[in-house]
């Protein structure tokens, strides 16, 4: 018999029009503090709402097709 994973995987869809580090996460199956690293890089479109740290959809999606390596 096969072993099924039992974690879902997720379609980009699937999250909310403004994803936080908690979705990001989950979509890119990293950690937060990792999270919060790609977030303050200078080509991340990051969207500051007070002290929190959001994204588009949208535009992370953008973001994700045009990053050669995510480090």
């Amino acid at each position: 018999m096969e072993k099924v994973n039992s974690k879902k995987f997720r379609e980009l869809e699937d999250f909310p029009p403004i994803m936080d580090a908690k979705d990001v996460g989950e979509f890119l199956r990293i950690s937060r503090p990792k999270v919060y690293d790609i977030m303050e890089d200078n080509s991340f479109p990051l969207l500051r709402i007070g002290s929190k740290k959001k994204v588009r959809r949208h535009k992370f999606n953008e973001w994700l097709e045009n990053t050669d390596d995510i480090a």
